[in-house]
């Protein structure tokens, strides 16, 4: 169960992290 929850809590951060990339590159572009 824990690796389960580390990879879900992995796969919230790089969503995060993928609409802040695409946030700041549309206002870039």
């Amino acid at each position: 169960k824990e690796n389960l929850t580390e990879n879900v809590d992995d796969r919230d951060v790089i969503f995060k992290g993928i609409d802040q990339s695409y946030f700041y590159e549309g206002y870039e572009k």
